[in-house]
């Protein structure tokens, strides 16, 4: 495993900093899953080469009402998450800061079911109620990166996997 330039990295949700993770990381593989037509489009607007996979939610995800892991154990994950052994995962979609958005605990479960021991998972906005309860119990976060305009920006780090 690396987790250098040149790895293999997976990318939940895409944004203004989509070509920055792509750049960071060319001579590796970076794939982003969003679940936003609207952003897939805006991001292959400003680079178009960078691989972005459209995946769907459950109806019932919201962060009002994913606080049962059976409401998402139904979901399969996108196929090319299962392609690779990835070194690192950065979860920083879908939205979860309003009731009706999904919330990000549907990509922390599937995150703990494909990172192997090597793997680094990073959570952004590990502040909130959804993500750390799910971090916690699914990804056994052990580090807190605090941002200096925290708490807008608290990033929960793993290391490799639960035996």
């Amino acid at each position: 495993y690396t987790r250098q330039p040149g790895c293999r990295l997976l990318i939940f949700g895409c944004g203004n900093d989509s070509p920055l993770w792509f750049a960071l990381n060319k001579k590796g593989r970076t794939v982003f899953l969003e679940t936003s037509i609207s952003w897939i489009n805006k991001v292959r607007s400003m680079a178009s080469s960078l691989e972005i996979h459209h995946y769907e939610l459950p109806e019932n995800v919201t962060v009002s009402s994913c606080l049962e892991t059976d409401m998402l154990s139904d979901a399969h994950p996108p196929s090319v998450m299962l392609e690779e052994e990835w070194d690192v995962i950065l979860i920083d979609g879908p939205p979860g800061h309003q009731p009706e958005h999904p919330g990000r605990a549907l990509p922390i479960m599937w995150a703990s079911q494909i990172r192997k021991t090597g793997t680094h998972v990073f959570l952004h906005d590990f502040q909130r109620p959804l993500e750390q309860l799910y971090g916690t119990r699914y990804l056994n976060i052990t580090c807190r990166i605090e941002h200096d305009k925290a708490p807008a920006g608290l990033l929960g780090w793993s290391i490799g996997r639960l035996l």
